[in-house]
C-alpha cells in the first residue's frame, strides 16, 4: 500500500509556491503561475491556480515544475545515444537471431 501525503495538507513552508508549466505542448508552456494547492484526484497529482481571469484551473503535476524530474530523462539529459533507424535494424537483427 502506498502512503501519500492528505492532501488537504498546508505546505510545510506556509509560503505560496509557485510554478512552471513544463510540457512542451501545452498552450501554458514556460508560463508561471502562484500554486493554490496540490492534491491527489482520482489517483493523478494535479496543481491548482487561479487563470487570468480568477477562474481556478488545474493541470496534471507531472506537466509542471512541482514534480518530481524522470532520472532517465535527467541523466540521459534529453537524448539518446541511438538514432531511431539504427533502433529498428536492431531490433530486426534480434528477431532473425532469435528464430
Amino acid at each position: 500500500m502506498r502512503w501519500s501525503t492528505p492532501s488537504n495538507a498546508p505546505d510545510a513552508s506556509g509560503a505560496p509556491g509557485r510554478f512552471v508549466v513544463t510540457h512542451a505542448f501545452h498552450p501554458l508552456h514556460g508560463l508561471e503561475w502562484d500554486l493554490v494547492t496540490y492534491r491527489s484526484t482520482w489517483g493523478e497529482d494535479r496543481v491548482y491556480f487561479h487563470d487570468e481571469g480568477g477562474r481556478l484551473r488545474s493541470l496534471p503535476a507531472a506537466w509542471t515544475s512541482v514534480a518530481v524530474a524522470d532520472p532517465v530523462v535527467v541523466m540521459g539529459a534529453e537524448r539518446s545515444p541511438f538514432r531511431f533507424a539504427d533502433l529498428l535494424d536492431l531490433a530486426a537483427l534480434t528477431e532473425r537471431t532469435a528464430r
